[in-house]
């Protein structure tokens, strides 16, 4: 994945309640009922609200609080009709639906929300949707995102999911499940990494980059996660990106450059045997 397609994934597929708030309301000139629902049971578990003072109403065209309650294209929802004063600012407490909040598996609603960032997409931005969540919210843990998705397909199809969209992931899933499928294999390689395996992952990507993998095309981690078992390699968690291979082995003292030394004089060595 280049860096520019990282920042744009980063920024189109992360699940956050504004940027899913605010395509909805672009889209439609309004937040649908059942995303205003969901986005605000949410921030109320959370307790996340702001308050609106009678300056920020009259901004907003608002005459008096009830006026929100009226207004079913406003991104904000009343909390209580009732003043308070929060940290010396009166006014009237609301949930703000453009809230900018992350939400994760371990978030609630995280199955609606993920599923409804997924209608927003076009057909051909889903496959780099899931790459991107398999990637970066489930740390190449393909068993158990697969399971994910087919259970949200099971709960939402009748409801948001259209025949294409779950056409689509049911796709992606058939696609990846041989690129993991070697990972749940208990077989060993005849062929073993003997270094350290940030090693292993500092030469993949190596190779990756000077396009020696690929023509550098693809996604690096699912090559790196493809690669490992190959020479009985069992990566934990995202052990299996560079930068936190990297930053566990200076934790051990691991020298960045050891690697490359210790290959060139292999190969030196095998050039010494061909002059006798």
């Amino acid at each position: 994945m280049t860096e520019i397609v990282q920042r744009k994934s980063i920024i189109g597929f992360q699940i956050n309640i504004n940027n899913i708030v605010a395509i909805d309301h672009f889209n439609n000139g309004k937040v649908s009922k059942l995303l205003k629902e969901h986005v605000q049971n949410l921030l109320s578990v959370n307790q996340i609200y702001e308050i609106i003072d009678d300056e920020e109403l009259k901004q907003n065209r608002y005459n008096s609080i009830s006026d929100i309650d009226k207004d079913k294209s406003s991104l904000y929802i009343v909390k209580s009709n009732e003043r308070v004063n929060v940290d010396g600012k009166n006014g009237y407490p609301v949930y703000n639906l453009m809230t900018d909040y992350l939400v994760n598996p371990s978030s609630v609603f995280f199955d609606f929300l993920f599923i409804y960032k997924i209608t927003q997409l076009s057909i051909f931005e889903i496959d780099a949707c899931l790459d991107f969540h398999l990637e970066e919210t489930y740390s190449n843990d393909f068993k158990l995102f697969s399971r994910f998705l087919k259970l949200c397909v099971r709960e939402y199809k009748k409801s948001i999911l259209s025949d294409d969209i779950i056409d689509t992931i049911t796709e992606w899933i058939s696609l990846n499940e041989e690129i993991y499928g070697s990972l749940k294999s208990n077989k060993l390689s005849p062929v073993t990494w003997t270094l350290d395996k940030t090693d292993f992952v500092k030469l993949i990507y190596a190779l990756f980059y000077a396009k020696y993998l690929n023509k550098g095309e693809g996604h690096i981690t699912k090559i790196t996660a493809y690669l490992a078992p190959h020479f009985n390699i069992v990566f934990k968690d995202k052990d299996n990106t560079l930068s936190s291979s990297l930053s566990n082995s200076n934790k051990r003292g691991h020298q960045m450059f050891d690697f490359i030394k210790v290959i060139e004089k292999g190969f030196n060595e095998y050039l010494d045997t061909l002059k006798k």
